[in-house]
């Protein structure tokens, strides 16, 4: 509903709202996460236009899963980086509205072949990004409760855009699901595309998306889901414990094993090219995370061996013992885990 297509210097894009949805039922959350469809040919996602109530630079990142959120879909990141707001428009100013745009070089392009899904997250580091509301009463939308809900929010002839769910917080790791998620949700901007093949030429449905950008350390505290092949193990077998830090996969993995932590999770496996470098675990006042530990697959050694910024991110090193994992536990948390037992 409300849509729109347009050709732009050869990328078409769809604008999934316009008019008075723009002013009315809207509502602000640090992020969205919904799903887009290819509904008659295989498209190339080349990028987004972000509605934003500020009129300041707002740090953003844009994740990518093969397959619907509402499934358990894992998540990689395919942008992030700082982007100039335009603010909310007001009523005499509709025919004009203009969003914030992705630039090109920033976002990573996805093919999504006919019939396929796949799941964008979209988040700000602030509560300034615009969604339109589904639902009039708070009542009906509270927490993820509507998975099953299968709604198209904005469509053209290539492609269907489906409400999806607003997070409250950032990072993604610290919302709780009953409080902090919002269903019914549709995207507000536009979405950026090329027609690449019919379903007669049909690309890869399995594509993986390959970065060509330097990676920036530290753009998000939730793993990206995309594994990469294990790092070939070049150390030493007398330095897989380097100044008491794991810092290859198989040290960390046994350390964690030892311990009894689970080696990945929350849709996550536990070794890929996340924002955290080296070996590190999520402590009990994590209520999502807590108990799994991740190894970070890029970076040096001495990323591996860094201190985390994140209270819950404890690096996994010859000191950590059951006390650093449970000392901090709060009294219940939804997602108990292994070495969680007060969750």
């Amino acid at each position: 509903e409300n849509a729109s297509s347009a050709n732009t210097g050869g990328d078409l894009s769809l604008t999934t709202t316009h008019g008075e949805a723009l002013v009315s039922g809207i509502s602000k959350s640090y992020g969205i996460v919904f799903d887009v469809e290819s509904r008659v040919a295989s498209l190339t996602i080349t990028g987004m236009d972000l509605y934003l109530d500020t009129s300041f630079s707002s740090r953003y990142e844009v994740w990518l899963a093969q397959g619907s959120w509402k499934d358990g879909a894992e998540f990689v990141e395919i942008a992030h980086g700082t982007i100039d707001g335009t603010g909310v428009c007001h009523d005499v100013h509709l025919d004009n509205c203009e969003f914030a745009p992705i630039p090109s070089d920033e976002f990573d392009s996805t093919t999504i072949t006919i019939g396929q899904r796949k799941s964008f997250w979209v988040t700000l580091r602030d509560d300034d990004l615009v969604s339109r509301n589904r639902f009039v009463s708070h009542d009906q939308d509270y927490g993820i409760g509507l998975k099953g809900v299968d709604a198209v929010y904005a469509t053209n002839t290539e492609m269907n855009v489906y409400y999806g769910t607003s997070i409250l917080t950032y990072p993604i790791q610290l919302a709780d699901p009953e409080t902090d998620y919002r269903s019914g949700r549709g995207f507000i901007g536009k979405i950026r595309y090329k027609v690449v093949g019919t379903s007669d030429n049909l690309a890869d449905p399995f594509d993986i998306v390959q970065h060509t950008k330097t990676p920036v350390m530290q753009t998000s505290d939730i793993p990206s889901a995309q594994p990469s092949s294990s790092p070939t193990n070049t150390t030493p077998q007398d330095q897989l414990v380097e100044s008491c830090h794991y810092v290859t996969e198989e040290s960390c993995r046994e350390a964690a094993s030892s311990l009894g932590l689970h080696l990945g999770g929350v849709g996550f496996p536990f070794a890929g090219p996340y924002s955290r470098s080296g070996c590190y675990f999520y402590s009990c006042s994590n209520c999502l995370y807590g108990g799994i530990a991740y190894f970070g697959t890029k970076g040096t050694v001495s990323d591996f061996q860094s201190t985390l910024p994140v209270h819950s991110e404890k690096r996994l090193d010859c000191n950590t013992n059951l006390y650093s994992i449970e000392n901090d536990s709060p009294f219940w948390c939804l997602f108990p885990t292994k070495k969680c037992a007060g969750c």
